[in-house]
C-alpha cells in the first residue's frame, strides 16, 4: 500500500515536473512538491530499514551476520541518495531534469536493494 501511495505522488510530481520552469535558484512550487516526495520516498525507506535492524536484533547468529551485512550496504546507498537529493534541492532550472534522474534512479537502487536484503531473510 505504501508503494502504491509513493507511485502515485510520484507520478503526479512527474506530471507537474512538466510545467514552466523558473530562473536558477528559483524553485517552482512542481520541483518542490517533488522533492518533497522523494524525501518522503527517502524517510519510508528509512523506516523498513529501521524495522529490519529490529529483526535482526531478534534473529539467530547466521540470519542476523546477514542482515548486519545488508544494512550497511545499505547505508551506503542510502547516503548516495541523500546527497542526490540534495543536489535535486539546489538544482537550478537548467540542470533540474538531471538532478531529478540522478535522485530518482539513486532511490530506486536503495529501494531494489533493501527488496533483496528483506528476500534474503526468507
Amino acid at each position: 500500500m505504501t508503494r502504491k501511495i509513493l507511485a502515485l505522488g510520484l507520478l503526479s510530481a512527474l506530471v507537474l515536473t512538466g510545467c514552466e520552469k523558473k530562473e536558477a535558484g528559483d524553485a517552482s512550487p512542481e520541483h518542490t512538491a517533488y522533492t518533497q516526495t522523494l524525501n518522503a520516498r527517502l524517510a519510508s525507506l528509512d523506516a523498513q530499514m529501521d524495522s529490519l535492524k529490529a529483526q535482526g536484533e531478534m534473529a539467530g547468529d547466521t540470519l542476523k551476520d546477514r542482515i548486519h551485512e545488508d544494512l550497511e550496504k545499505l547505508k551506503e546507498q542510502r547516503e548516495r541518495a541523500k546527497e542526490k537529493l540534495g543536489e535535486l534541492g539546489s538544482a537550478s532550472a537548467d540542470k533540474w531534469d538531471d538532478a531529478k534522474s540522478g535522485a530518482v534512479s539513486a532511490l530506486d537502487s536503495l529501494d531494489a536493494s533493501f527488496d533483496r536484503a528483506r528476500a534474503r531473510m526468507h
